[in-house]
């Protein structure tokens, strides 16, 4: 099976679920292509979905990408100092919030064949916390996690 992979949207993550995707499918033995760069240098959707198909696959799998993030405030730490000269003292303090960042994506997937038939449409579906857990690379890294889980638990891949 030869299938391109697009994720229709821009920035880091997109990119590099994409390749996640390609390099987990090729993983498995299906040829899989990215094909970002052809929307991005194409004149129209036609021409985009012309050039697509004319690398000869026999399957496109589409996904949206949905990506959002959140910071809430769950506490403060404070500092401060007291200098004593004599009789006079000079007090400074100054006070951090500390934050908890959070993350979410969210992937639609569909599974187009040479006719333009959906022939398979799926969700996925990732949320962290921690600034440890919500950069771009760990982000992408679970979102193809839960694409390749989607795809097999449907048994569209084994």
């Amino acid at each position: 099976t030869n299938v391109a992979i697009y994720v229709d949207n821009t920035g880091d993550s997109a990119r590099m679920i994409e390749q996640g995707v390609v390099e987990s499918l090729n993983g498995k033995g299906i040829q899989a292509v990215g094909v970002r760069n052809y929307a991005q240098f194409s004149k129209s959707h036609e021409d985009f979905v012309e050039k697509v198909w004319g690398l000869g696959v026999e399957e496109v799998l589409a996904m949206s990408l949905s990506d959002s993030t959140g910071s809430t405030t769950v506490g403060y730490q404070s500092f401060g100092s007291v200098n004593v000269y004599g009789n006079q003292a000079n007090i400074t303090s100054m006070t951090t919030p500390m934050n908890a960042l959070s993350r979410a994506i969210r992937i639609d997937a569909k599974l187009y064949n040479v006719e333009g038939d959906i022939v398979w449409a799926g969700e996925a579906k990732r949320e962290a916390s921690g600034l440890a857990f919500v950069g771009d690379g760990s982000m992408a890294n679970n979102a193809v996690s839960a694409v390749m889980e989607a795809l097999e638990s449907s048994q569209i891949i084994q």
